[in-house]
Order: structure tokens, then C-alpha cells, then sequence
């Protein structure tokens, strides 16, 4: 997936190559151009992510076996998912809805890896929605 490509650079000590690789992750990140102002928005709070937990994102391994964890849970799960992603493909989220008994998957038909802020208006009410829901249960 293009956008996952540039995450061994995001880690870069040389502070230009780990811009370059994170402005072209949060290219991939949004199914539709930023704006300007928002594209520096969404390089800044990546920037601002620790070394450390972009590290992390790569010991995920395609052999580790998720499936009997997320079979275990009992608590509601919302999966919400951007058809257009780049980062994280859509079998991924619907194999894990279906890991999940008690899991419900939200498509955003339109949106990347980015539902939140390519659609946050939908976003945070479904968000909201759910929340209720699971306070109620």
C-alpha cells in the first residue's frame, strides 16, 4: 500500500527525509487533495508523533495472528474504515469486524485512511452514537 511504504522513512534520524516521507504518508492518508492550510495541519500532528509509536506500527507482523484475540472480546467494538485507503487496506477492516462478535463496521464510502477528518461531521456522530449505545448496554 503506497501510503504504509513511507513509514521505515518516517523514521529517519535525518530530519529532511523524515519530513519528505511523512508529507508523502499524509498524501496517502486522504482520498481527495488537501487544502493547504489542512495538509500542514495533518503533517504537524504526525510530525508530532513519537518516534517510538511509529516504530511500533511496524513490529505488526502478516503472521501474527490476531484473529483468537479479537474472537475474545466481549465489549462492543465500532470499525470505522475509508474505502480509499492507502494505508491499511479494507479486507483488513472487514476481517476484523468479522473477528469480532460484537463488532459493527462503518464504511466511508468516499473517504482514505482519514474518515475523521475527511468526513468529521459523520465521523463524530457515529462516534457519538456509539458511545451512547455502549453506556446504555
Amino acid at each position: 500500500m503506497p501510503g504504509a511504504a513511507h513509514l521505515r522513512t518516517m523514521l529517519s534520524e535525518d530530519l529532511q527525509l523524515n519530513i519528505r516521507a511523512t508529507e508523502a504518508f499524509v498524501r496517502a492518508c486522504v482520498a481527495a487533495p488537501l487544502a493547504a492550510e489542512d495538509f500542514a495541519l495533518m503533517l504537524g500532528y504526525n510530525m508530532a508523533s513519537p518516534v517510538q509509536a511509529r516504530a511500533a506500527t511496524l513490529k505488526w507482523s502478516g503472521s501474527t495472528d490476531f484473529a483468537a484475540a479479537l474472537a475474545a472480546l466481549t465489549l462492543p467494538v465500532l470499525v470505522t474504515h475509508g474505502r480509499q485507503d492507502q494505508v491499511i487496506a479494507p479486507a483488513v477492516a472487514e476481517q476484523a469486524a468479522k473477528d469480532m462478535p460484537h463488532a459493527r463496521l462503518s464504511w466511508f464510502d468516499t473517504a482514505g485512511h482519514s474518515p475523521f477528518f475527511e468526513d468529521a461531521d459523520r465521523f463524530n456522530r457515529e462516534l457519538a452514537e456509539f458511545v451512547d449505545a455502549a453506556a446504555r448496554r
